[in-house]
């Protein structure tokens, strides 16, 4: 296919940080018993440092692990990635937030309360955790009147990002947590690929113009008729770091990507994110193309 220079250069020029090479690193191979172990910790501060007999076992189901919790909540371990979902079962209205809330008093919110739950216990020296998105789930309707009625805020969600050596891992969310009113915990999901300390190499990273023509051939299996341009897909987003795969896929290796975002030009459809490899040495295959979740966020500055 013929590359267009105008799509390839808008792409590039939002490409804001580049290495000449990257550290790849084993995921780390984790025990069943510990991860359980793990679990039933998390479990334990999820329910605020409540006492209460773990010793009822886990069951299959499917691809997972599941234990049942007092107050009607549920713990899942899931096979492939040892991520860890929590969720209490409450009532979208029950335990709302009161008080309007801004930004900065919401962020402190989050950041208390998964300071003190204290869950990173595979997080490495050279890793760091940080709050990147807020997002509230809110609730309005209208009263006998006909005349709309106050939103009321129902849940904070707080989303965070993972970095390894300053480098973002994306893909999959490593902390996400919902809070109802008075820091009680309706869900959290702890997704953290473990990763050996020492790297198992130091490749070098392609040039984002070459990064570039991949993702755009990448891009055209969607049109393999057209030529793409601009009046096509418009890029939003593309960046080099690392790739967290979804929960229910196997991983063996924190390898340098580059990802890209795409905003199709009038049409109604997904925005593609394609994840392609950055280094010549394919550790794993990553080669692949998603859809960008959609939903309002509000960004936190880094």
């Amino acid at each position: 296919m013929v590359i267009n220079k105008k799509l390839k250069q808008e792409l590039i020029q939002k490409l804001s940080d580049y290495y000449p090479s990257m550290y790849v690193y084993q995921i780390r191979t984790i025990l069943s018993s510990e991860i359980e172990d793990y679990a039933r910790y998390c479990a334990s501060q999820f329910m605020g440092r409540a006492t209460f007999n773990f010793l009822t076992p886990f069951r299959r189901e499917n691809d997972s692990k599941v234990i049942d919790l007092p107050w009607e909540t549920k713990m899942r371990i899931y096979d492939n990635s040892n991520a860890i979902v929590i969720k209490r079962k409450m009532n979208p209205l029950d335990n709302l937030i009161i008080g309007d809330l801004n930004l900065k008093q919401q962020s402190e919110i989050v950041t208390n309360l998964i300071n003190d739950l204290d869950l990173d216990r595979y997080r490495l020296q050279f890793e760091k955790l940080k709050l990147q998105f807020i997002s509230n789930i809110k609730a309005g309707g209208i009263n006998v009147e006909g005349e709309r009625a106050p939103e009321v805020l129902c849940r904070i969600v707080g989303e965070f990002k993972r970095y390894i050596n300053s480098v973002p891992v994306f893909g999959t969310i490593p902390f996400l947590i919902k809070i109802a009113a008075n820091r009680l915990l309706e869900s959290i999901t702890i997704h953290w690929r473990p990763i050996q300390e020492r790297p198992i190499d130091n490749p070098r990273i392609i040039n984002p113009e070459t990064a570039a023509e991949k993702i755009l051939t990448k891009l055209n299996s969607f049109l393999p008729n057209k030529e793409l341009t601009l009046e096509l897909y418009e890029p939003i987003f593309f960046a080099l770091g690392y790739y967290s795969k979804p929960k229910r896929e196997v991983q063996k290796y924190m390898q340098p990507v580059y990802l890209a975002i795409f905003r199709p030009v009038g049409m109604k459809t997904f925005n593609p994110m394609i994840v392609l490899p950055a280094t010549n040495h394919i550790y794993e295959n990553l080669d692949t193309i998603l859809n960008e979740r959609k939903f309002k966020k509000k960004p936190m500055n880094e």
